[in-house]
Parts: structure tokens; C-alpha cells; sequence
């Protein structure tokens, strides 16, 4: 499910609020493989050349793709699994959607023009609720650890048809933009998927900006 942008419109477009797109941003991370030749192995990326020593006589060759990927834009890092889905949004000036979904989860990062991080937060919160509606919501706080410290973040609930969504919102900055995180989930019942717990261990081991 796409997330509305709603007020942080207001602060991206502001007069004085520029963000300007790299080259990159729609790019997709490259898998990365490794190549084992007897007792050698080569890190790898699709198109890219590497040089090593020639192997002399046989020997067993064997590739492999590595289970993750790197997102590394406008200073923020985080791995994510390879075959997550990629998609990038810049339609809207000054702001940045990256996308990267599974089967039941997915982890969004929106990238703006600075501005606190609390009012960065309460403003996505308060978005969504509207958006989804305010008898259909429940909001808890929730943490997220970050390279030692904990990040404050908000916990949405979500019923809508009897359907669930869960979404958590994480919001940082760097010397250079304000950032919004948003994992999410949709479990079958009250209880977090596995591949939901999976990537949020994911994002919290590799978060770094």
C-alpha cells in the first residue's frame, strides 16, 4: 500500500525547502553474487568486471547469489532481502519514495527537505490515521534500535474490511535531508509475520546514516 504523502507536502514544497535528486535514486540495488573457484571466491556484480590470477588445470566452479541487497542513497544504508520487488517515486519536487516489498511486508523511506524529526512523525501519523480513518486505527508507540540507540517510532493498527495493516514510523535526519521510515506489515491474524520480524531484524542490524 503506498503511502499517502499528506501534510509533509506543506514542508517539502515550501519556498525554502529544496532536495535535489541524484542520478541514482531510481536505480535499483544490484544482487550481488560469488563466484568460488576450488578454494578462491570472487564478490561479484552483475556487469561489472573484477581481475584475478588465472586458474591453472580444472577446477569445480560455482556461483551463488547473495540473499541481500544494499539501499545506500542521500547517506542512508540498509539491507534488505534480494528478492524484495524495487520501486522508486520522484514525481513529487523535493521528495524521494524508495519501495522494497515481499509477500506480507515491505519497507518504505521518503526522503524531504530537513525538518524536525518529531514533526516529521506526528504529521506522517497523523496522515495515515485520517487516511484510513480514525475508528479504524490504533496507534502505539514503538522503538526501533539503531546502531546502539533506540529511534522512537509509531505503531499503526489497521482494520479495514477485515483486513489487517500494520505500520511502523521511524523518522531520522542527515546533515543534508529528513527521512521517513515505514515498515510494514499485513498479517493474517494479530500476530506479526515471520517475514515481517525478519525484516524489521533486518533493518535494525543494517539501518545506518
Amino acid at each position: 500500500m503506498k503511502i499517502p504523502l499528506s501534510g509533509l507536502l506543506a514542508l517539502a514544497l515550501a519556498p525554502t525547502a529544496v532536495c535535489v535528486a541524484a542520478p541514482d535514486d531510481k536505480i535499483e540495488p544490484p544482487a550481488q553474487y560469488s563466484l568460488q573457484m576450488g578454494d578462491k571466491t570472487l564478490a561479484l556484480t552483475l556487469g561489472k568486471e573484477v581481475e584475478t590470477e588465472g586458474v591453472a588445470g580444472q577446477t569445480r566452479l560455482k556461483l551463488s547469489r547473495q540473499p541481500l541487497r544494499e539501499f545506500n542513497k542521500s547517506g542512508v544504508r540498509l539491507r534488505y532481502p534480494v528478492d524484495y520487488t524495487f520501486e522508486a517515486d520522484l514525481t513529487t519536487p523535493n521528495v524521494a519514495v524508495w519501495t522494497m516489498s515481499g509477500a506480507s511486508s515491505s519497507v518504505m523511506l521518503q526522503r524531504f527537505p530537513l525538518a524536525p524529526a518529531a514533526t516529521l512523525r506526528k504529521t506522517m501519523t497523523d496522515g495515515l490515521v485520517e487516511e484510513y480513518g480514525r475508528k479504524n486505527v490504533t496507534v502505539v508507540p514503538t522503538t526501533l534500535l539503531v546502531n546502539g540507540r533506540k529511534i522512537a517510532g509509531d505503531q499503526l493498527k489497521v482494520v479495514l474490511a477485515n483486513q489487517r495493516l500494520v505500520q511502523e514510523v521511524f523518522t531520522f535526519s542527515t546533515a543534508k535531508n529528513s527521512f521517513v521510515l515505514v515498515i510494514q506489515d499485513t498479517p493474517d491474524k494479530n500476530a506479526a509475520t515471520a517475514e515481517f520480524k525478519r525484516l524489521k531484524t533486518l533493518v535494525s542490524e543494517s539501518l545506518r546514516f
